[in-house]
């Protein structure tokens, strides 16, 4: 479920924000890693050269996974944060200020998964088209449907690639094939992405409904408490301050 980062010396109030303040700069970080893969999809979108479009892909590749092992990393650590806050015995105001700022990190994590998710699906349309863009050229008499079942069905993909090879054998049909497939995997590996990313936004939703049932406590805690002095005050004929 994830622990909780290692916090230094202090407080137990200022440990507890050196920890956010590093879960916060890690966010920033995947935020740019994001940044980062949109530009190398770009790029690999707009390369034709099959050996250097092979090489971008395992770059591709490499970010992708980078960013999903921190984005779970960072799920754990709001987690820990989350049972932290459950277990620490605090007064009502220092409850309510350190739930606030866990879910401002909650909310600003779920803002990158968002970005996240948004940038993979658009890829994976790109990818499609780009597909069906190289069904077009090697077989130009192909029908509308006959390229969505190619672009869509791998069976269907390989009765393509058979009947390709056997009426045009040239480099720039071999390519193109090849391009198709990698495109195929691509699209793959991104629909792999999104279901993460899906699991992931639910918990993280699961953290702010937490951290807000959390905070609302809090505040009806300090509430209930003022009513009570309120009243003990009334009781014994004290005049508050106030009136």
């Amino acid at each position: 479920m994830g622990s909780v980062r290692s916090a230094g010396s202090g407080s137990e109030t200022e440990k507890y924000f050196t920890i956010l303040n590093g879960i916060e700069e890690d966010i920033d970080a995947a935020n740019d890693d994001v940044d980062d893969l949109g530009v190398i999809h770009e790029t690999l979108l707009s390369t034709a050269d099959g050996t250097r479009s092979e090489a971008i892909a395992r770059q591709r590749d490499q970010k992708t996974a980078q960013i999903n092992n921190h984005i779970v990393r960072l799920r754990g650590e709001l987690n820990a944060v989350e049972q932290m806050n459950r277990n620490t015995v605090q007064n009502p105001s220092e409850e309510a200020t350190r739930r606030s700022r866990h879910a401002v990190l909650a909310r600003k994590l779920m803002d990158v998964l968002d970005k996240y998710r948004r940038l993979e699906r658009e890829s994976q349309k790109q990818y499609r088209q780009r597909m069906e863009k190289h069904i077009r050229i090697v077989m130009p008499d192909a029908t509308d449907d006959e390229v969505r079942e190619a672009v869509g069905n791998e069976a269907a993909r390989s009765v393509f690639a058979m009947d390709v090879m056997s009426s045009y054998r040239s480099k720039v049909a071999r390519r193109m094939l090849r391009d198709v497939e990698n495109r195929d995997k691509d699209i793959h590996e991104i629909e792999s992405t999104i279901k993460i990313l899906l699991l992931v936004l639910e918990f993280i939703k699961n953290i702010m409904r937490w951290t807000y049932f959390g905070r609302v406590v809090s505040v009806i805690d300090v509430r209930l408490g003022s009513q009570a002095r309120a009243d003990s005050m009334e009781a014994n004929g004290v005049v508050s301050d106030d009136d």
